[in-house]
């Protein structure tokens, strides 16, 4: 570099500057060949082992456990050593009282804290009468444990007797005691808190049950003709005495005076003079000599007919002026193959079972106000295609989704819309419909018999009638209720197993082949 300093002054500037780059660039060479050469020099397993050995030298003489155990010791003794006992004794027992009492984590925890810094702070509460027999019982435990150190002679007994005698002098300090007293108290005030809150639960519900019965006037049950549309409307009745509450029928009620059918136990439409009545009298009512309701009828609505449905509906409204719970019962099973169903047969089930609500909600909407309910009894078949009965679980799986859209549409005028999906629901299906040439096929049978007797077996139909009425009763209701050991089954399947498996647990069910000839069989 000095050479090129002393002849750069004789040089252009130009030149100056690039020889020196040039001196620069040969010098920066040279320095990294030295690197270089220096780094081959060095065997670097041979360092890594040297280095290794240092590592795990220093680290031999270094008394692990002992630095351990003081750490444990300096934090015990601290402040924040009694923070952290203080916080897992809380949280440990916040868990047990929840699982036992219930109610929520952070009131079992608040609880937990409490009894204990009452059970440590108190005297009065933790010396009291009551907590006698926990004091003498750790005494007499303490003096046990002291008795049998004492026993304990030889050196190999050392370690065992430095443990009975550190447990001796624990829970003879009293801090056991103060302990258990914590536990207890925290059992006795979360038993408390439980009890309250179901009491206040109780009051509240009954509060808003009475609330609830006087805004319900009207209520619009489809399917009342009989199993579980009747107990749907005997359920409804008793839960709202003051309400008046319809049911619905293809044919209509037959009156029991005049023996005529047809609409409202009259011809077609009710009389003027039915229609002039009282609105709190149901519409065709039949009364005794003291004037009291005697009959309940079954309103005529065929849900494949437009202008049956509208002639329900304007009866109704022009009678009471509105409808503030409508329940869609109403519906039928087709017994038919996925490959050849009729087309009347298909559009049949398809109107009743969903077209038909559709139809009625569109008649009832207008008539509906805040607060009021849809309820819509769906079935837990519409999650799953079931063999033999694809057009029913089609169309429960329609009445599904529609469902679920309609909710969220309607959520601002404040009419609450469910979906109530039972599994098999005893003694059976009585509208069951099969198709022509449906017994000639020996597996359909078998599988439709399968379904038969499985729903002869099934869920209590009244467990979905008090459902039902609890939905209407609720403030916010579920937006499903599945109702039956096996509707949770389905439920559960459907999420969590494949397209493939389900396929397969259906047809070794329902011994469908090849699903006939399965191991296993659901």
């Amino acid at each position: 570099m000095s050479e090129v300093k002393t002849s750069l002054p004789s040089l252009p500037a130009a030149d100056r500057a690039r020889a020196m780059v040039t001196a620069l660039r040969h010098r920066a060479t040279e320095r990294l060949g030295a690197f270089g050469r220096a780094v081959r020099t060095v065997n670097v397993s041979t360092w890594f082992r040297t280095t290794g050995a240092a590592a795990v030298g220093s680290l031999a003489n270094v008394d692990a456990m002992g630095k351990a155990r003081k750490i444990i010791r300096d934090v015990s003794e601290s402040t924040l050593g009694d923070l952290a006992t203080a916080c897992a004794w809380v949280l440990v027992m916040a868990a047990l009282a929840r699982s036992a009492c219930g109610g929520s984590f952070s009131t079992n925890a608040f609880i937990a804290a409490a009894s204990r810094a009452t059970a440590r702070n108190i005297k009065c509460v933790s010396e009291h009468a009551v907590f006698g027999f926990i004091d003498r019982y750790f005494a007499l435990l303490a003096k046990n444990l002291t008795a049998a150190s004492e026993s304990l002679t030889g050196a190999s007994r050392a370690n065992t007797r430095a443990v009975v005698d550190n447990l001796a002098v624990f829970f003879a300090s009293g801090s056991a005691g103060v302990e258990i007293k914590a536990v207890v108290l925290t059992v006795v005030f979360s038993m408390v808190a439980s009890a309250a809150r179901r009491g206040w639960k109780v009051t509240v519900g009954m509060y808003r049950d009475r609330e609830r019965a006087e805004e319900v006037r009207v209520v619009l049950v489809t399917g009342g003709g009989g199993g579980l549309g009747s107990l749907i409307l005997e359920q409804c009745r008793s839960a709202f005495p003051n309400a008046t509450v319809y049911g619905t029928s293809r044919s209509g009620y037959t009156s029991v005076s005049s023996g005529a059918g047809g609409f409202f136990g009259l011809v077609r439409t009710p009389s003027k003079r039915t229609l002039d009545a009282d609105e709190n009298t149901p519409i065709g009512a039949e009364r005794d000599e003291n004037g009291k309701v005697t009959s309940h009828p079954l309103l005529a609505m065929d849900l494949t007919s437009e202008e049956s449905i509208r002639e329900c509906i304007s009866t109704i409204v022009e009678r009471h002026g509105k409808i503030d719970v409508l329940v869609n019962n109403a519906g039928i099973c087709l017994a038919s193959w996925a490959n050849n169903t009729p087309r009347e047969d298909a559009e049949t089930i398809m109107q009743t079972n969903f077209l038909g609500v559709i139809s009625v909600i569109r008649e009832a909407m207008p008539h509906m106000r805040k607060g009021g309910n849809i309820i819509n009894i769906g079935s837990i078949a519409g999650r799953i295609g079931i063999p033999y009965q694809s057009l029913y679980s089609a169309s429960k799986a329609a009445l599904m989704v529609y469902t679920d859209a309609l909710r969220m549409e309607v959520k601002t005028t404040g009419i609450r819309v469910s979906l109530v999906e039972p599994g098999d629901l005893q003694p059976g299906m009585k509208n069951v419909i099969k198709s022509d040439g449906f017994d000639l096929n020996p597996v359909a049978v078998r599988a439709e018999k399968i379904m038969r007797e499985e729903e002869a077996a099934g869920t209590d139909p009244m467990k979905v009638a008090k459902k039902v009425v609890k939905a209407i009763k609720s403030k916010k209701p579920k937006h499903r209720y599945l109702i039956g050991p096996d509707s949770w089954l389905v439920e559960t399947l459907s999420r969590v197993c494949s397209y493939s498996a389900r396929e397969y647990f259906l047809a070794s069910h329902y011994r469908v082949p090849p699903g006939d000839k399965a191991w296993i069989r659901v």
